[in-house]
């Protein structure tokens, strides 16, 4: 099962606005470095989200958080999550497998583990490769 970002958006009842977060989309002529430096925050999202509609900052946290629990079991339950036009989130689990210790030399069974993969979508994809650069 997906849960599409439309249904995510119903459920949380807002008012909701694609929205920039403006240091990242800075002029051509300054630094890439600046950007690649610089973490987005979930307090970072709620902040924007404020800019761009009439709520208040906690409330936009609690709106951020309901979406990331609803967002963290989806992968638990379903271990699919799509984002229209964002990307698509899968978890699954890595078998046993051998491996070695590499001060000893030992072989060792590494258990299984889950994992989280992401998927970015094609238009997204084309959005941050805008000359077709791969």
């Amino acid at each position: 099962m997906t849960l599409a970002f439309a249904h995510v958006d119903m459920l949380l009842r807002t008012k909701w606005r694609p929205f920039q977060i403006n240091y990242l989309h800075t002029p051509k002529d300054q630094e890439p470095e600046r950007i690649m430096n610089k973490t987005v925050t979930k307090a970072d999202i709620a902040k924007n989200i404020c800019a761009q509609s009439d709520m208040k900052q906690q409330h936009a946290k609690k709106k951020l958080d309901i979406m990331l629990t609803l967002m963290k079991d989806a992968l638990k339950n379903d271990k699919e999550m799509l984002l229209s036009g964002f990307g698509k989130f899968e978890a699954f689990t890595k078998k046993n497998r051998k491996g070695r210790n590499p001060q000893t030399g030992e072989e060792i069974v590494l258990d299984s583990h889950d994992v989280l993969a992401f998927r970015i979508s094609r238009k997204f994809k084309a959005a941050m490769n805008p000359e077709g650069k791969k």
